[in-house]
């Protein structure tokens, strides 16, 4: 027989309250971060795209306007500043590490254009019978 003195004492895990909040914390703690990680990259991406896209409109606008001039320079600094624009006489393209965006032009130049805008400041845009894009 045991004795009266001999208290047993069982916890039973599942429904100990200290293991329902270190869980719950844990799990707050994990979706905090995940939450702050999304976040964080989502909307650089969105600022990427939409940089990407003000650029583009810019450019094929300040072409596509001076179709019918017989001269016409233009100088442009993008924002974007990794990847390549590469324009032809139908369009102009951005392309980037993860995206690429083009605009259509109406009278873009002749020869296939590739500027690396890593290594340039400004975007030179010439007409003198014919469009030539450059990087400087």
């Amino acid at each position: 027989m045991k004795e009266k003195s001999e208290v047993s004492f069982q916890l039973n895990v599942l429904g100990s309250i200290p293991s329902h909040i270190i869980l719950w914390i844990g799990l707050a703690s994990i979706a905090g971060i995940g939450t702050y990680w999304f976040l964080t990259h989502f909307f650089n991406a969105q600022y990427v795209i939409e940089t990407i896209n003000n650029d583009l409109f810019t450019i094929s606008k300040k072409i596509n306007e001076n179709c019918d001039a017989n001269y016409y320079y233009f100088k442009y600094n993008p924002r974007t500043e990794e990847g390549k624009l590469i324009a032809d006489s139908n369009e102009i393209c951005i392309k980037g590490s993860f995206v690429e965006k083009c605009a259509d032009l109406l009278c873009g130049p002749k020869e296939k254009t590739e500027i690396n805008l890593k290594n340039i400041t400004y975007i030179e845009v010439t007409k003198n019978e014919e469009f030539h894009i450059y990087g400087k």
